[in-house]
C-alpha cells in the first residue's frame, strides 16, 4: 500500500463541498453577540458615569499610554508608577464607575498594572530571595482565597483580595529593588520621595483652605468628625498612616548618611520630620500617634539617648494645638453605652468588636464567615448600627471573624515571619533592622483600632519599605554565615 505521502492528489480525502463549519460559525457568532452585549453595557454604564463623573474620560487615554509604556520600557513605567501612585487618590476616585456591585476605575488599572509589573520582575530576574517573601504571604493569601468563595459579598470580597495581591507584589518589588547595587537604600528613598508631592498638596490645603471635597458618608464615620484634616487622601487614616511611614523612612536616612554631606542634607531631613509630624497631628488619629510615639521613643532610649529630650519637647508643643487636646480630652467622654448617649470613637470600636464576637457560632471561630463578611453581617448584630454597614475596625477581630483562627496564624505569621530574620541584626544594634522592627511593631500597633488592610496606598509603600528592609538584613545574615563558614 502506498505511502500517504506519494499518494496522488485525487486519492486524498476531501470535504464536499456544500459542508459548511456550523461549530465555527456559532462560537463566532456567539463571541460576537457577547462582546457586542457587553460594548453596549459598558457603553450605557460610561455614558451614564460621565455624566456625574467627566473625568471618566480619561480611562481610555490612560489605559493606552500606560499600554505603550509597559510594552516600551516596564522600569522607568514601574518607578514612575511608585513615585507618584501616593499623589493620584483624588483623580482615581474621580474616574470610578459602578459596575453592578463592583466599583472600579484607573485606580483599579494601576493596581492590575503593579501585579503585571511584578510578574515581570520575577519572570525575568531569578531573585533568591523571592520564594523567602512568598513563604510569608502565602498561607494568608490562600486562606483568605478560600474567604472570597465563602463571602456574603463577593464584589467587595474579590476587590479587597486583589489588594492583598497588590501587598504582596510590592514586597515582591522591594525585594527586587533592595537586590541592586544601591541595597535597600534606594527603594527607601522613593518612598520618601513619592511623600513630597502629597505633602505639597497637604501644605497647599492648609494655606489656601482648598480641598478636593469631603462627601458627608465620609463625615458620618465614627472617629472621622471634627475637622480631621485628610490632606490629598480618602480619608484621614491613610494620610497618618503614610506620614507615620515616611517619618520612620526618614529618620533612618538621615542617621545613616555619611558625615561629609552638604548643609542642607544635615538640615534637610528633621524639618521635613516637623512638617509630617504636624500633618499627622492635624489627622486627628489617636492610634497614629501613639504609634509615632513609641517610634521616637524605642529610637531615644535603645539607639540615641537625646532624642528622648526631642520627644518631650515635642509633646509639649503638641498640646498646644487645640485639635490634640480636644482628641485627647474626648477619651474621658461617651465611655458607657445608655440610650441616646453618644459614644467616643474608641468606647464606638470596642462595642462593635464584642457584638461581632458575640454573634459568632463557636465552629466559626475556626474557618470564619467568609472574607468580608464583617461588614454584611454588622447590619445583623451590630447594635448601633442604624441599617449600615460597618468595618470592624480592627484588623485582628475583622480576620478571626471572616477567616477564623486559621486566617489569624496565617496573619501572625505574615508579620512575625519577617521579624525573624531581623532579630540577630536588632541584638547586634543594626539601625535598618531596628528600622525593620519598629515598623512591623507599629503596624501591628495599628491594626489594632483601624481598617488598615483597606488603606491600600499605606500598604503598598509600607510592604514595599519591609521587602526592602528584609533584603537588605537577608544579604547580610546571609554574608556572616558565608564568613563563618
Amino acid at each position: 500500500m502506498a505511502s500517504l505521502k506519494h499518494a496522488p492528489l485525487r486519492a486524498l480525502p476531501r470535504r464536499p463541498a456544500e459542508a459548511k463549519p456550523w461549530g465555527l460559525v456559532a462560537v463566532v457568532g456567539l463571541a460576537l453577540t457577547i462582546l457586542c452585549l457587553a460594548m453596549g453595557y459598558l457603553s450605557g454604564v460610561l455614558g451614564t458615569s460621565m455624566l456625574e463623573r467627566p473625568m471618566v474620560l480619561l480611562g481610555l487615554p490612560v489605559i493606552l499610554a500606560l499600554g505603550f509604556v509597559f510594552l516600551i520600557d516596564r522600569p522607568k513605567l514601574l518607578m514612575a508608577l511608585l513615585l507618584f501612585r501616593a499623589a493620584l487618590d483624588p483623580l482615581l476616585e474621580a474616574t470610578k464607575i459602578n459596575l453592578g456591585s463592583f466599583s472600579t476605575g484607573i485606580g483599579g488599572l494601576l493596581n492590575a498594572l503593579i501585579i503585571a509589573l511584578t510578574i515581570s520582575v520575577v519572570l525575568e530576574n531569578r531573585n533568591p530571595f523571592f520564594k523567602r517573601g512568598l513563604a510569608f504571604f502565602a498561607p494568608f493569601l490562600l486562606v483568605t482565597l478560600v474567604g472570597v468563595f465563602r463571602s456574603p459579598l463577593p464584589g467587595d470580597a474579590v476587590k479587597s483580595y486583589l489588594s492583598l495581591v497588590t501587598y504582596f507584589c510590592a514586597f515582591i518589588i522591594g525585594l527586587h529593588l533592595a537586590s541592586g547595587p544601591q541595597g535597600p537604600r534606594m527603594p527607601l528613598k522613593l518612598i520618601v520621595a513619592s511623600s513630597v508631592t502629597p505633602v505639597l498638596i497637604s501644605l497647599l490645603m492648609l494655606a489656601t483652605g482648598w480641598s478636593f471635597g469631603v462627601t458627608a458618608e465620609l463625615e458620618s464615620i465614627p472617629g472621622s468628625e471634627g475637622g480631621r484634616f485628610a490632606g490629598p487622601f480618602t480619608h484621614p487614616n491613610i494620610l497618618a498612616f503614610y506620614m507615620l511611614l515616611n517619618i520612620a523612612l526618614v529618620l533612618y536616612l538621615w542617621r545613616t548618611q555619611p558625615s561629609n554631606v552638604s548643609f542642607w542634607a544635615r538640615v534637610g531631613p528633621p524639618l521635613y520630620m516637623g512638617v509630617m509630624v504636624l500633618i499627622l497631628l492635624l489627622t486627628k488619629t489617636r492610634s497614629a500617634w501613639a504609634a509615632c510615639f513609641a517610634l521616637f521613643l524605642a529610637y531615644g532610649v535603645f539607639i540615641e539617648r537625646r532624642f528622648l529630650l526631642y520627644l518631650v519637647a515635642g509633646l509639649l508643643l503638641s498640646t498646644l494645638l487645640p485639635s490634640v487636646r480636644e482628641r485627647l480630652v474626648d477619651l474621658n467622654e461617651g465611655n458607657s453605652y445608655v440610650q441616646y448617649a453618644k459614644l467616643n470613637s474608641y468606647a464606638w470600636r470596642q462595642l462593635i468588636w464584642s457584638d461581632g464576637l458575640s454573634y459568632m457560632e463557636p465552629v466559626r471561630y475556626v474557618v470564619g464567615y467568609g472574607f468580608e463578611s464583617f461588614k454584611a453581617l454588622s447590619l445583623t448584630f451590630f447594635s448601633m448600627g442604624g441599617g449600615r454597614m460597618f468595618g470592624a475596625h480592627n484588623v485582628y477581630v475583622q480576620v478571626i471573624f471572616e477567616v477564623g483562627a486559621i486566617g489569624l496564624a496565617a496573619l501572625v505569621w505574615l508579620m512575625i515571619g519577617p521579624l525573624l530574620s531581623m532579630w540577630r541584626a536588632v541584638l547586634g544594634r543594626d539601625l535598618l533592622a531596628a528600622l525593620g522592627l519598629l515598623l512591623m511593631l507599629s503596624y501591628a500597633m495599628v491594626c489594632y483600632s483601624d481598617n488598615v488592610l483597606s488603606y491600600l496606598v499605606f500598604n503598598v509603600y509600607f510592604w514595599l519599605a519591609l521587602g526592602a528592609i528584609f533584603v537588605g538584613l537577608s544579604q547580610r545574615n546571609d554574608a556572616v554565615a558565608s564568613e563563618a563558614a
